[in-house]
């Protein structure tokens, strides 16, 4: 009967030389290759598009690009490019003060309790049995044109 043990160590040796190759590649050849893939994009760089910031989710990412005098929030994704905001400022110039800038701003005319009048029980009991007489009348009439 053969002995395996030689072959066993072999074909170890084999997988080991196999994976630090295969990692050497990953950690040093694949982002030189994308790089270059990325380089036959034209990108001046001295040009007035930036990209500020991004984020990546699973359907895709967003981007916060600076053009020219404008900020975009743009999202990327398998369907394509879309525009999701202009948050540049003077888009947030144009939309006039914020809720709290015009609180600050109102005078103080303003009660400092809201009053609520509100009627008694009898009252408004009646003010119902009311409406819902008229409400009953009006409905007859529709039935009888």
């Amino acid at each position: 009967m053969p002995s395996s043990s030689g072959g066993g160590t072999s074909a170890l040796i084999q997988l080991i030389l196999v994976v630090a190759i295969v990692g050497f590649a990953i950690k040093f050849l694949l982002p030189k290759w994308i790089s270059k893939w990325h380089s036959k994009m034209s990108i001046n760089a001295t040009g007035s598009i930036r990209i500020e910031e991004s984020a990546t989710f699973a359907g895709g990412s967003l981007h916060l690009v600076h053009v020219k005098s404008k900020s975009l929030l743009l999202s990327v994704s398998p369907q394509g490019v879309q525009c999701l905001a202009d948050v540049s400022d003077s888009a947030q110039a144009e939309e006039g003060p914020a809720f709290f800038e015009l609180v600050d701003r109102a005078s103080g005319d303003l009660p400092k309790q809201a009053v609520v009048a509100t009627a008694h029980p009898e009252e408004r009991d009646l003010k119902v049995k009311d409406m819902l007489e008229r409400l009953k009348r009006l409905e007859s009439g529709a039935k009888v044109s």
